[in-house]
Protein backbone atom coordinates (compact mmCIF):
# COMPACT_ATOMS: atom_id res chain seq x y z
CA UNK A 1 0.00 0.00 0.00
CA UNK A 2 1.54 3.20 -0.91
CA UNK A 3 2.61 5.61 1.79
CA UNK A 4 0.25 8.76 2.01
CA UNK A 5 2.46 11.88 0.82
CA UNK A 6 1.84 14.79 2.74
CA UNK A 7 3.96 17.84 1.74
CA UNK A 8 4.19 20.62 5.06
CA UNK A 9 5.77 22.84 3.70
CA UNK A 10 3.21 23.61 1.17
CA UNK A 11 0.50 22.72 3.80
CA UNK A 12 2.24 25.38 6.17
CA UNK A 13 2.62 28.11 3.64
CA UNK A 14 -1.16 28.07 2.39
CA UNK A 15 -2.22 27.94 5.87
CA UNK A 16 -0.12 30.76 7.17
CA UNK A 17 -0.74 32.60 4.07
CA UNK A 18 -4.28 32.39 4.36
CA UNK A 19 -4.46 33.24 8.47
CA UNK A 20 -1.58 36.17 7.71
CA UNK A 21 -3.99 37.68 4.29
CA UNK A 22 -7.57 37.78 6.90
CA UNK A 23 -6.16 38.87 9.97
CA UNK A 24 -4.54 41.39 7.91
CA UNK A 25 -7.39 42.25 5.86
CA UNK A 26 -9.00 42.93 9.61
CA UNK A 27 -6.96 44.53 11.21
CA UNK A 28 -6.12 46.97 7.94
CA UNK A 29 -4.40 50.40 9.14
CA UNK A 30 -3.86 49.24 12.80
CA UNK A 31 -0.11 48.35 12.20
CA UNK A 32 0.65 46.99 15.81
CA UNK A 33 -1.90 44.02 14.91
CA UNK A 34 -0.39 43.49 11.25
CA UNK A 35 2.65 42.62 12.34
CA UNK A 36 1.62 40.16 15.25
CA UNK A 37 -0.28 38.58 12.71
CA UNK A 38 2.71 37.71 10.31
CA UNK A 39 5.01 36.79 13.11
CA UNK A 40 1.80 34.52 14.07
CA UNK A 41 2.14 33.46 10.64
CA UNK A 42 5.87 32.84 10.50
CA UNK A 43 5.29 30.85 13.63
CA UNK A 44 3.34 28.41 11.97
CA UNK A 45 4.72 28.14 8.80
CA UNK A 46 7.86 27.22 11.24
CA UNK A 47 5.71 24.82 12.83
CA UNK A 48 4.92 22.86 9.45
CA UNK A 49 8.75 22.28 8.67
CA UNK A 50 9.84 21.08 11.36
CA UNK A 51 11.29 17.74 10.78
CA UNK A 52 8.79 15.22 9.16
CA UNK A 53 9.03 12.53 11.59
CA UNK A 54 7.70 13.66 14.51
CA UNK A 55 6.28 11.98 18.06
CA UNK A 56 5.55 11.47 20.99
CA UNK A 57 6.51 14.69 23.24
CA UNK A 58 7.69 16.34 20.00
CA UNK A 59 4.56 16.12 17.90
CA UNK A 60 2.36 16.80 21.10
CA UNK A 61 4.09 20.16 21.85
CA UNK A 62 3.92 20.90 18.10
CA UNK A 63 0.51 20.56 18.35
CA UNK A 64 -0.01 22.77 21.47
CA UNK A 65 1.94 25.31 19.83
CA UNK A 66 -0.01 25.30 16.90
CA UNK A 67 -3.58 25.36 19.07
CA UNK A 68 -2.14 28.37 21.23
CA UNK A 69 -0.93 30.35 17.99
CA UNK A 70 -4.32 29.90 16.60
CA UNK A 71 -5.85 31.29 19.03
CA UNK A 72 -3.50 33.94 19.68
CA UNK A 73 -4.47 34.59 15.78
CA UNK A 74 -8.22 34.57 17.14
CA UNK A 75 -7.50 36.85 19.81
CA UNK A 76 -5.32 39.38 17.82
CA UNK A 77 -8.00 39.88 15.20
CA UNK A 78 -10.94 40.31 17.51
CA UNK A 79 -8.74 43.23 19.15
CA UNK A 80 -7.74 44.61 15.85
CA UNK A 81 -11.27 44.69 14.75
CA UNK A 82 -12.69 46.02 18.18
CA UNK A 83 -10.21 48.79 18.49
CA UNK A 84 -11.00 49.62 14.36
CA UNK A 85 -14.91 50.33 15.47
CA UNK A 86 -14.19 52.08 17.99
CA UNK A 87 -12.05 54.17 16.52
CA UNK A 88 -14.60 54.52 13.45
CA UNK A 89 -17.03 55.50 15.76
CA UNK A 90 -14.71 57.75 17.16
CA UNK A 91 -14.17 59.71 13.56
CA UNK A 92 -18.32 59.25 12.70
CA UNK A 93 -19.34 60.63 16.06
CA UNK A 94 -17.04 62.73 17.95
CA UNK A 95 -18.11 65.79 15.40
CA UNK A 96 -21.73 65.17 15.85
CA UNK A 97 -21.19 65.18 19.74
CA UNK A 98 -19.02 68.59 19.85
CA UNK A 99 -21.83 70.01 17.47
CA UNK A 100 -24.49 69.06 20.33
CA UNK A 101 -22.42 70.13 22.88
CA UNK A 102 -22.35 73.51 21.21
CA UNK A 103 -25.91 73.66 21.48
CA UNK A 104 -26.95 73.44 18.16
CA UNK A 105 -30.53 71.82 16.96
CA UNK A 106 -31.32 68.46 16.15
CA UNK A 107 -32.43 70.04 12.05
CA UNK A 108 -29.03 71.79 12.02
CA UNK A 109 -27.16 68.26 12.88
CA UNK A 110 -29.07 66.79 10.70
CA UNK A 111 -28.22 69.08 8.11
CA UNK A 112 -24.50 69.26 8.38
CA UNK A 113 -24.33 65.21 8.94
CA UNK A 114 -27.04 64.25 6.82
CA UNK A 115 -24.09 62.17 4.34
CA UNK A 116 -23.26 60.49 7.40
CA UNK A 117 -26.18 59.50 8.46
CA UNK A 118 -25.70 55.10 7.96
CA UNK A 119 -23.04 55.75 10.46
CA UNK A 120 -25.25 57.35 13.14
CA UNK A 121 -27.38 54.81 12.45
CA UNK A 122 -24.45 52.08 12.99
CA UNK A 123 -22.83 53.80 16.20
CA UNK A 124 -25.99 55.77 17.81
CA UNK A 125 -29.26 53.92 16.90
CA UNK A 126 -30.88 56.33 19.92
CA UNK A 127 -29.38 59.50 18.08
CA UNK A 128 -30.47 58.07 15.00
CA UNK A 129 -33.82 57.52 16.25
CA UNK A 130 -34.18 61.84 17.27
CA UNK A 131 -32.90 62.61 13.99
CA UNK A 132 -34.76 60.52 11.48
CA UNK A 133 -38.22 61.91 10.99
CA UNK A 134 -36.63 65.40 11.73
CA UNK A 135 -34.37 64.66 8.74
CA UNK A 136 -37.07 63.27 6.79
CA UNK A 137 -39.51 66.17 7.32
CA UNK A 138 -36.33 68.45 5.64
CA UNK A 139 -35.87 66.61 2.78
CA UNK A 140 -39.63 66.26 1.78
CA UNK A 141 -39.67 70.24 2.53
CA UNK A 142 -36.71 70.68 0.68
CA UNK A 143 -37.93 68.15 -2.31
CA UNK A 144 -41.28 70.43 -2.40
CA UNK A 145 -39.45 73.51 -2.52
CA UNK A 146 -37.58 71.87 -5.42
CA UNK A 147 -40.43 70.85 -7.25
CA UNK A 148 -42.23 74.59 -7.09
CA UNK A 149 -39.29 76.29 -8.05
CA UNK A 150 -38.90 73.78 -11.37
CA UNK A 151 -42.41 74.81 -11.93
CA UNK A 152 -41.83 78.28 -11.48
CA UNK A 153 -39.30 78.12 -13.95
CA UNK A 154 -41.07 77.01 -16.58
CA UNK A 155 -44.69 78.81 -16.09
CA UNK A 156 -44.46 82.14 -14.63
CA UNK A 157 -48.47 81.63 -13.40
CA UNK A 158 -46.65 78.75 -10.81
CA UNK A 159 -44.76 80.93 -9.02
CA UNK A 160 -45.80 81.87 -5.45
CA UNK A 161 -44.80 85.70 -5.13
CA UNK A 162 -43.19 88.07 -7.03
CA UNK A 163 -39.61 87.73 -5.80
CA UNK A 164 -39.65 83.89 -6.71
CA UNK A 165 -41.65 84.85 -10.55
CA UNK A 166 -38.39 87.68 -10.84
CA UNK A 167 -36.10 85.01 -9.49
CA UNK A 168 -36.86 81.72 -11.19
CA UNK A 169 -38.96 81.91 -14.21
CA UNK A 170 -36.57 81.50 -17.32
CA UNK A 171 -38.69 84.31 -19.38
CA UNK A 172 -37.31 86.97 -17.00
CA UNK A 173 -34.54 87.48 -19.07
CA UNK A 174 -35.99 87.43 -22.07
CA UNK A 175 -38.23 89.95 -21.06
CA UNK A 176 -35.57 92.50 -20.13
CA UNK A 177 -33.84 92.18 -23.55
CA UNK A 178 -37.48 92.88 -24.51
CA UNK A 179 -37.74 95.77 -22.95
CA UNK A 180 -34.11 97.23 -23.48
CA UNK A 181 -34.42 97.13 -27.11
CA UNK A 182 -37.79 98.79 -26.45
CA UNK A 183 -35.90 101.88 -24.46
CA UNK A 184 -33.75 101.65 -27.66
CA UNK A 185 -36.30 102.17 -29.78
CA UNK A 186 -37.50 105.71 -28.00
CA UNK A 187 -34.05 107.02 -27.41
CA UNK A 188 -33.67 109.97 -29.40
CA UNK A 189 -30.22 111.31 -29.13
CA UNK A 190 -27.95 107.67 -29.93
CA UNK A 191 -27.82 104.58 -27.99
CA UNK A 192 -28.58 104.53 -23.59
CA UNK A 193 -26.27 103.03 -21.43
CA UNK A 194 -27.83 100.47 -19.69
CA UNK A 195 -26.68 98.65 -16.27
CA UNK A 196 -24.81 95.18 -16.68
CA UNK A 197 -28.40 94.11 -15.82
CA UNK A 198 -30.99 96.37 -17.07
CA UNK A 199 -34.17 96.76 -16.00
CA UNK A 200 -33.64 94.62 -12.82
CA UNK A 201 -36.12 96.28 -10.19
CA UNK A 202 -40.16 95.50 -10.07
CA UNK A 203 -42.93 96.16 -7.83
CA UNK A 204 -43.05 93.99 -5.17
CA UNK A 205 -46.85 94.11 -4.52
CA UNK A 206 -47.93 94.41 -8.79
CA UNK A 207 -49.43 90.26 -8.11
CA UNK A 208 -48.23 89.46 -11.49
CA UNK A 209 -48.52 86.13 -11.19
CA UNK A 210 -52.22 86.46 -11.51
CA UNK A 211 -52.44 89.36 -14.00
CA UNK A 212 -49.55 87.92 -16.24
CA UNK A 213 -48.51 91.43 -16.57
CA UNK A 214 -45.47 92.74 -14.85
CA UNK A 215 -43.52 96.35 -15.03
CA UNK A 216 -40.20 96.25 -14.73
CA UNK A 217 -37.47 99.30 -14.36
CA UNK A 218 -34.14 100.78 -14.34
CA UNK A 219 -33.47 103.00 -12.88
CA UNK A 220 -29.33 103.09 -13.50
CA UNK A 221 -30.09 103.91 -17.13
CA UNK A 222 -28.57 106.96 -18.78
CA UNK A 223 -30.39 108.52 -21.83
CA UNK A 224 -28.54 110.98 -24.13
CA UNK A 225 -30.27 114.85 -24.13
CA UNK A 226 -29.85 117.38 -26.98
CA UNK A 227 -26.57 118.62 -26.16
CA UNK A 228 -25.01 115.27 -26.17
CA UNK A 229 -24.37 114.45 -22.14
CA UNK A 230 -25.57 111.16 -20.84
CA UNK A 231 -28.77 111.90 -18.45
CA UNK A 232 -29.03 109.18 -15.51
CA UNK A 233 -32.62 109.03 -16.15
CA UNK A 234 -35.45 105.94 -15.05
CA UNK A 235 -37.09 103.61 -17.62
CA UNK A 236 -40.55 101.66 -16.64
CA UNK A 237 -41.41 98.66 -18.89
CA UNK A 238 -44.86 97.17 -18.92
CA UNK A 239 -44.17 93.69 -20.03
CA UNK A 240 -47.05 90.87 -21.36
CA UNK A 241 -45.51 87.46 -19.50
CA UNK A 242 -48.48 85.49 -21.65
CA UNK A 243 -47.57 86.92 -25.23
CA UNK A 244 -44.17 87.59 -24.67
CA UNK A 245 -44.42 91.32 -26.18
CA UNK A 246 -43.76 95.08 -24.23
CA UNK A 247 -47.16 96.57 -23.77
CA UNK A 248 -45.46 100.10 -23.08
CA UNK A 249 -42.08 101.90 -22.13
CA UNK A 250 -42.13 105.51 -20.28
CA UNK A 251 -38.63 106.97 -20.20
CA UNK A 252 -38.20 109.81 -17.51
Amino acid sequence: MPEKNNNPMNIGIISSTIIVFVIWKITENYWPYMLMAVASGIIILAIFLAPKKLAGKKLLASRVVGVITFIALIVISAKGLHDKEAATKEEVMAPIYKMQNEGASLADVFTKFENQMDGIEEHDPALYAQLKPIGDKIVTDRNTKKAKIAACKADWSRCQTQEELISNFRGISQARVSCKMAAVDVAKYGTPDFPWIPFAQFYPRENSTETGKITLIDTDVKFQNGFGAMVKSEAECFYDLENERVINISIR
